[in-house]
């Protein structure tokens, strides 16, 4: 019970050590076998620059996380094993420099490095973020290092500002003051610039001044214009959108920093309250106050990563308000730059909210045409056994038989249990986005060996484009999406094809299984192969470009095989509202045969929780039957007679 519930905290570290120990009681335990998903590990360079930095490690959700708990990894350069689902806190500190401290997100990286400075290089209040691609928002741009403030701008601090003239100092205003689409003259402008009393300062300040007590709070209340004044006040500047991004980095880390991060709360909290901290070391770029950046979107200024009286989700969610607005939720953090970024950055940022919903699915009619796109000719497959890799709890066999296409060959890694009794049953499996970049089967870490362990046969076809068969982009030009997508199902069908010719597999109990993309292209893959008889989606949901040819919404309501359908309720890929749902209730499968079951957290956080495994599981066993397992002594004792 204690490991999985370090697992379910995404307390990785200490879930790993406790699993260690328990292996040590009870190797073979049946108990132990669905948590091992959750500790597995992968093996991490650390780097810095200088070389010679002490690294410390600690679980990101670790409430006791400090200098003092965190455990020392070495001194850089050299390699470790971390488990490969953890987000982790990394401190690295090195005599005569300013020490650093960056979360660090283990699925999907083989190294780790950062760059430490020299404390007269190091602007007081702020976290270095190297160059690099932000993920948001497209097209992207590749920017240079820079600083960024640690936390957002306090009321005392904006209160030197003010007590300097900042508001009479026209120097400082460096922007056309709008109001309704019309300039004002600047000192018109300032009499709009005023706190409850009437002087100037935020809009929630009186008598020129913050409440007693306040003075750590991040300041709110103030346009985009004061936020603007500010910056030019100290020699630093608004960061842009890309610039805000690259630092908050919402990505594999996101379900993580928003539970301890200030959000749906009674109000703003003082710097340095929550533990939600963005990739590079800076705080409270979720919640607290929501953040003026740089770029305009039409006539309005953008403002991120949420306020405390907002839904966490916000955090990666792009907003935008008149830059007149002084809502008391809205404040501003600062950057510093080394070396200008690209201009293009600096201009208008134009972003539609993703809405998922269409009017209905194709027609049936529609839909015939839709299929017969992903027939194909049941030619000889030529099936060879590349390749077997033996192992305790399974052997795997890499075989490949001839695409349905041109003169490729399908590569399929097959998974076959050691503690069941063949004719197996069979579950295809379909990974996250990241099968488009790995290149080799050993490298997939993701949650399906629970499967094999189960006592059931698992197939991880190497679709076109997709590991050893790839690199290719997760999202493609339409027409590549769309030849890519049919290739896809091709390639499944042929793999159910070769599981046909096998004695040892039992093809009448076949279930499906994907994860996020795998999850989202579930549906049509299902549709388009009726040798299906359950199907699993965890993460998944609809995408919202996807072309009609292989949009899993025009498939859904032609699926009437079994579907669980498991996602985080955080998930900000697939949001529940708008691409969760809709998927759900498209899906020609009718109730209790369909079931659909959030979980607290984001989009894949929750997928090694020993409950989810459970879920699986008796999904499988319901639907397929159950497995009778024999015990590993039987099994190895059978294998030594022969």
């Amino acid at each position: 019970p204690e490991i999985t519930r370090l697992v379910n905290e995404n307390r990785r570290l200490s879930a790993l050590k406790l699993f260690r120990q328990a292996q040590g009681y009870a190797p073979v335990s049946p108990a132990l076998f669905t948590l091992g998903e959750g500790v597995v590990t992968r093996r991490i360079a650390f780097q810095t620059t200088p070389p010679g930095a002490r690294v410390y490690i600690s679980d990101y959700a670790d409430p006791s996380d400090d200098t003092h708990h965190a455990q020392l990894l070495g001194s850089t350069p050299f390699e470790t094993e971390v488990p490969t689902w953890g987000y982790y806190r990394i401190r690295a500190a090195k005599d005569g420099f300013v020490p650093v401290v960056q979360a660090f997100f283990a699925l999907g990286s083989t190294a780790f490095e950062l760059t430490l400075h020299a404390a007269g290089d190091t602007p007081p209040g702020m976290v270095w973020v190297p160059g690099g691609t932000p993920t948001a928002p497209a097209p992207a741009a590749e920017l240079p290092g820079y600083w960024m403030d640690t936390y957002e701008v306090s009321n005392r601090q904006f209160r030197v500002f003010v007590d300097a003239g900042g508001y009479t100092k026209k120097e400082y205003w460096t922007q056309p003051i709008m109001k309704d689409g019309h300039e004002l003259p600047w000192q018109e402008a300032m009499r709009e610039f005023r706190d409850a009393t009437r002087r100037p300062g935020p809009a929630g300040w009186q008598l020129g001044t913050y409440p007693e007590g306040q003075g750590e709070l991040p300041v709110g209340g103030l346009s985009w214009y004061e936020a603007a004044a500010y910056a030019e006040f100290v020699g630093r500047s608004l960061p842009t959108v890309y610039e805000w991004f690259a630092a908050a980095d919402v990505g594999g880390g996101i379900s993580d920093i928003v539970p301890l991060s200030n959000f749906a709360g009674r109000g703003p909290a003082p710097l340095g309250s929550y533990r939600g901290m963005a990739r590079f070391g800076s705080y409270d770029m979720a919640g607290n106050v929501k953040e003026w950046v740089a770029n305009p979107r039409g006539d309005r200024r953008y403002v991120l990563g949420g306020a405390w009286d907002e839904p966490g989700y916000v955090f990666r969610q792009f907003d935008a308000r008149p830059p007149f607005a002084r809502d008391l939720t809205t404040g501003f953090r600062l950057v510093r730059r080394v070396t200008p970024p690209p201009e293009e950055t600096f201009g208008p940022v134009s972003v539609g909210a993703s809405d998922a919903a269409r009017s209905s699915p194709v027609d049936d009619k529609t839909f015939q045409l839709l299929l017969s796109l992903h027939a194909y000719d049941q030619t000889e497959l030529d099936a060879k056994v590349e390749r077997v890799v033996e192992l305790p709890d399974w052997r795997r066999e890499t075989v490949t038989f001839r695409a349905a296409y041109g003169t490729e060959r399908v590569i399929a890694h097959l998974f076959l249990p050691r503690h069941a009794t063949p004719p197996y049953q069979i579950v295809a499996f379909f990974g996250h986005s990241g099968v488009v970049a790995i290149k080799r089967i050993e490298d997939l870490q993701l949650p399906f060996e629970f499967v094999v362990r189960s006592g059931r046969a698992l197939i991880i076809p190497a679709y076109s484009g997709t590991l050893e068969r790839g690199p290719s982009p997760v999202r493609p030009p339409p027409g590549q999406w769309r030849e890519r997508g049919l290739k896809w199902s091709m390639d499944l069908g042929r793999s159910i094809d070769y599981l046909e010719t096998r004695s040892d597999i039992d093809t009448t109990k076949l279930a499906f299984y994907g994860v996020s993309m795998g999850a989202a292209h579930g549906a049509r893959l299902v549709a388009v192969d009726a040798r299906f008889k359950a199907a699993v989606l965890a993460s998944g949901g609809l995408y919202d470009d996807a072309p009609p040819e292989v949009d899993a919404y025009n498939f859904a309501p032609q699926v009437h095989v079994p579907v669980l359908m498991l996602n985080g309720r955080d998930d900000f890929i697939y949001p529940m509202k708008t691409h969760q749902v809709p998927l759900f209730e498209a899906l020609g499968t009718r109730e209790p045969d369909k079931t659909f079951k959030p979980f607290d957290g984001g989009h894949a956080n929750f997928l090694t929780r020993p409950e989810l495994i459970g879920e699986v599981l008796d999904w499988l066993d319901k639907y397929l039957g159950p497995v009778s397992l024999r015990s590993p002594q039987t099994t190895d004792a059978a294998a030594s007679l022969r």
